[in-house]
C-alpha cells in the first residue's frame, strides 16, 4: 500500500521583494507560501503521493491564503487548526544572488501555540509516515513538547518517522538547547536527513 505521509510545521505568508535592495527600501512584494515542511509536502504531492499537513493558522487573510494554497496543491487540510487568538506568521525575503535578506514575523504565531493537547486530539488514521524538521520544535516550549508527543503517537500508530534537523540556531534560546533537543528527537526517528556543509 502506498504511503500516506503527514507533514508538520509552520507555513507562512511570504512577501518576496520585486527588486534588489535592503528590505526597508522595498515597496513592492509578491506573495507566496513559505515553509521547509510545506516545500517537502508540495514536492511529495508532485510525485503523486498522498500527503496531509498538520499546523495551526490564524483566522486571518494570511491563514486563509495559505489554506487555499495547500488545498490547491492537492494536500489534505483536515488536520489544520484555526486560532482566533493568534495570527498567522509571515516573512519578508529580499532579492539578491546567494543568501537573500530575510525577516520573520512569527513570534506568538498560531503555529507556535500547538500543544500536547492538540497532538492528543489528532486522528492519524490512514497515515503511515510522519515527517518533521527541527524548525517546528524550535518555535516555542509548547511546540517542543508537542513534537515529542507527536513522534511518540506516530510510533504507537506504527508509522515510519523521518526527521530533518534543519538547524536554525536563531530560533533557539541557545546552541546547547538546539543540540540536546534535536538529538533527543532524532533518536526516536527511523530516518534522519542531516545537512552537509
Amino acid at each position: 500500500m502506498p504511503a500516506k505521509i503527514l507533514l508538520v510545521g509552520e507555513p507562512m505568508e511570504l512577501f518576496m521583494a520585486d527588486r534588489e535592495g535592503k528590505l526597508e527600501d522595498i515597496n513592492k512584494f509578491s506573495c507566496a507560501v513559505a515553509g521547509a515542511e510545506y516545500n517537502v509536502a508540495v514536492g511529495l504531492k508532485r510525485l503523486k503521493l498522498d500527503v496531509g499537513y498538520f499546523t495551526k493558522l490564524g483566522n486571518d487573510p494570511f491563514g486563509k491564503f495559505i489554506i487555499k494554497d495547500i488545498a490547491n496543491n492537492g494536500i489534505n487540510t483536515d488536520l489544520i487548526g484555526i486560532s482566533s487568538e493568534n495570527s498567522t506568521g509571515f516573512m519578508l525575503k529580499g532579492m539578491k544572488a546567494g543568501d537573500p535578506e530575510t525577516f520573520y514575523f512569527r513570534k506568538n504565531s498560531a503555529a507556535s501555540t500547538i500543544s500536547v493537547e492538540d497532538i492528543e486530539k489528532m486522528n492519524l488514521t490512514g497515515y503511515t509516515w510522519l515527517h518533521l524538521t527541527g524548525i517546528f520544535p524550535a518555535l516555542s516550549e509548547s511546540t517542543e513538547k508537542a513534537a515529542e508527543k507527536l513522534i511518540e503517537k506516530a510510533r504507537k500508530n506504527h508509522m515510519t518517522v523521518s526527521f530533518d534537523p534543519n538547524l536554525r540556531p536563531a530560533l533557539w534560546k541557545s546552541e546547547q538547547q538546539m543540540i540536546e533537543t534535536e538529538n533527543k528527537l532524532a533518536r526516536n526517528c527511523d530516518y534522519i536527513f542531516p545537512g552537509i556543509k
